[in-house]
């Protein structure tokens, strides 16, 4: 990771171009948001309104901004992809192998089962 003049880290890797916008979206849509509600003109939402329901209302839209930005800002900024990168399956030990490494998740736990039973199904019949 490279530093500018002043010392100061690049960062690269957290920020690069295609999430700078979105987060930068991401922020001026909460502002629009919480800016057209809170408006008098607009809707007219006021913390320490008339109402007791007014002012919480006020206060949980608040809240809400900034947790939705909080979010949106660790989604974009320091969650790693969820997706990982496929090996180049090729021969059949490859296929048997990249089963395996599934085969924890109960939810394809039968799945992947059934595929190795046919995978040795179809190896056995190749032999004959």
């Amino acid at each position: 990771m490279g530093r500018n003049n002043l010392g100061i880290s690049k960062g690269s890797e957290n920020l690069n171009n295609s999430k700078l916008p979105k987060l930068l979206g991401l922020i001026i849509g909460v502002v629009l948001l919480n800016v057209a509600v809170l408006s008098p003109g607009l809707i007219g939402l006021r913390i320490g309104g008339d109402s007791v329901l007014q002012t919480a209302l006020g206060v949980t839209l608040l809240v809400i901004s900034f947790l939705v930005l909080l979010n949106g800002s660790y989604s974009l900024l320091f969650k790693p992809p969820a997706s990982t990168p496929v090996k180049d399956i090729i021969i059949h030990e490859d296929y048997i192998e990249a089963l395996n490494r599934y085969r924890s998740i109960t939810a394809l736990k039968t799945d992947i089962v059934l595929s190795l039973d046919q995978l040795e199904r179809i190896e056995k019949k190749k032999k004959l």
